[in-house]
């Protein structure tokens, strides 16, 4: 996970302290503190077991995304391209976007409206490289391994 992410995730989970600090300190505004501190807990945590990634597998027949609760199979089958994008190349090649689902809290997960290629699923926890996976159907997606040259060239 790059450090501009650690920070970001670190500020979003003193949250909950802080607001667990408010409410028990403050009897009227105990229950919608406390309320919101479990709540961005709760959310923080399933973020972590269900949409950040711990690892990328490549085996012969398929390319999977593992999480600590599930993991996405791709079938290297339905791979037609994998190309590495650097923070310069990003703009230009997937154009202006717009993020539905997390983005700071460990990373960068969901989907990506993006103006040239439409949907994208984003999977990322740095700030690049990224690695771009063109499949013959379904959303394209953007992932970032460690080293990203390596699978591009695996998948390729």
């Amino acid at each position: 996970m790059s450090a501009a992410f650690v920070v970001m995730s670190g500020l979003v989970l003193a949250l909950p302290v802080i607001f667990l600090v408010i409410g028990l300190t403050s009897p009227p505004l105990r229950f919608t503190f406390i309320g919101t501190a479990v709540a961005v807990a709760i959310g923080s945590l399933g973020v972590w077991l269900f949409y950040k990634p711990k690892a990328l597998d490549l085996s012969k027949g398929e390319l999977v995304i593992r999480f600590p609760m599930r993991e996405l199979p791709f079938s290297r089958d339905e791979i037609v391209r994998a190309e590495v994008l650097t923070k310069a190349e990003i703009r230009t090649t997937l154009g202006y976007a717009l993020r539905v689902g997390v983005g700071g809290l460990f990373g960068v997960f969901g989907l990506l409206w993006t103006q040239k290629l439409g949907w994208v699923s984003v999977y990322v926890t740095t700030l690049e490289p990224w690695l771009l996976v063109t499949r013959k159907r379904g959303r394209p997606l953007l992932l970032s391994p460690r080293d990203p040259e390596a699978v591009a060239r695996l998948l390729g």
